[in-house]
């Protein structure tokens, strides 16, 4: 968030949030990209008191593989029945892998939903979910994740999809699931000065 000196907001990231994945042992950069060829007058001319607001979060991550579904050889459904457990804060309500119909074009849809259930007594930032889907060989035909935030006590279904794959390709072929959690450990607000380049 940008702020003139009145600290009146006049702009910042239009990105939700920019996040990096990083190692034990390791480090890593994030640029924050909060626009440019701003009009003076929105500083009120005074380019010497341009302030900006930081927020920095850091999460643990849980992750399990949730296991592996054979594709429907035609129109149909396969599942994942037993229900599962994420580090006792996700209840994992199974599975389901739908093929859609074959398009004129040759191709089909896979849709994939997971119901999610928080029993823990704390707002989940993350829970992300990943689709990869091989074909009769073990090569990569197409890798698909989606995420939500899970507020305590509130169920979710995520929705994931491999669209317009080919039914050549799908001959044979399955997914492999994974979930993750992230968890807040802590924040740190900054806030930031603008310096004139000279």
């Amino acid at each position: 968030m940008v702020m003139n000196k009145d600290d009146v907001c006049v702009w910042g990231s239009g990105i939700d949030f920019i996040d990096t994945h990083i190692d034990p042992k390791e480090n890593d950069t994030v640029n924050v990209d909060c626009g440019w060829n701003y009009s003076a007058s929105l500083f009120g001319n005074d380019l010497n008191r341009i302030k900006g607001k930081l927020s920095l979060d850091l999460h643990s991550k849980t992750f399990m593989k949730m296991g592996k579904l054979d594709v429907p050889k035609s129109k149909g459904v396969s599942s994942i029945k037993n229900k599962l457990r994420l580090d006792n804060y996700v209840d994992i309500y199974g599975v389901i892998l739908e093929k859609q119909n074959l398009d004129e074009d040759g191709t089909s849809s896979l849709i994939i939903k997971v119901g999610l259930d928080n029993t823990s007594d704390i707002n989940i930032p993350k829970v992300k979910i990943r689709s990869i889907l091989f074909d009769s060989n073990g090569d990569i035909i197409d890798d698909r994740d989606d995420d939500s935030e899970i507020i305590y006590g509130s169920s979710k279904i995520i929705d994931l999809r491999h669209y317009s794959i080919k039914n050549s390709k799908l001959k044979d072929s399955y997914l492999e699931l994974f979930a993750s959690i992230y968890l807040a450990d802590f924040r740190i607000n900054h806030e930031l000065v603008a310096k004139r380049n000279k």
